[in-house]
Order: structure tokens, then sequence, then C-alpha cells
């Protein structure tokens, strides 16, 4: 496991809470990353309802997905969390997409941080 960067600030993107989300929808995203490295991302999702996401890495054009995706599972009313280290290049991406529909509401959080 790598070390954290000392006094290096996470950055935290969701896309707060939706109602009904369908399959592929879009929960969170950082964005186009502006540094090479090795992050550490940590995915908490949730619903009122029983759900199932996908954290994914992508391209930089970002219409891919890099390497294999995790799946969240999360019972009803409660949260998953799920950590990993993963090098990612300058403009690739991390998101939490929908693997499935739900009826009810749901969100999710990644939160990225740039390790030594």
């Amino acid at each position: 496991m790598a070390d954290k960067a000392p006094g290096n600030v996470p950055s935290i993107n969701s896309e707060g809470k939706q109602t009904n989300p369908t399959a592929n929808l879009l929960m969170a995203d950082t964005g186009a990353l502006t540094s090479r490295g090795v992050y550490e991302v940590r995915a908490v999702c949730g619903g009122s309802a029983a759900g199932i996401f996908q954290l994914e890495r992508r391209n930089v054009a970002n219409d891919s997905t890099l390497g294999s995706a995790v799946v969240i599972y999360t019972p009803t009313a409660a949260s998953g969390e799920y950590v990993i280290e993963s090098v990612a290049e300058v403009g690739e991406r991390f998101r939490v997409i929908m693997n499935a529909g739900l009826t009810g509401t749901a969100a999710a959080t990644l939160q990225t941080e740039i390790l030594i």
C-alpha cells in the first residue's frame, strides 16, 4: 500500500440524490484527472432499496472502461463502501454508474486522493 502525500486534500464528487435511477445513470464522476499517479479511490453508494453500482476507471476520451469494473451491491436502506488503489493517467477519470435500475432514491460519492 502506498503512503498518502502529507497535506494532500482529497477530491470529493457526487451527482447527488437521484430518484428512480436507471441502469448506466451517472452517479459520481471525478472529471478529468490533472495528474498521473496512484490514486486511492473510495466509493460510497446506497439507496432506499437494494442497489447495484459500478465503479469504473475511464479512458481520456471517456468512452471506454479501462480494466475491470468493480460492482458494489448495497442492501435496502444501507450503504456500501469500496476502496481501491489504481494508477491513472492525466485526463482519465473514475466514475460510479448504476449497474441496474432502482425504484426509490440512490446516491454515490467518490473520494479520490493521489498517493506518493
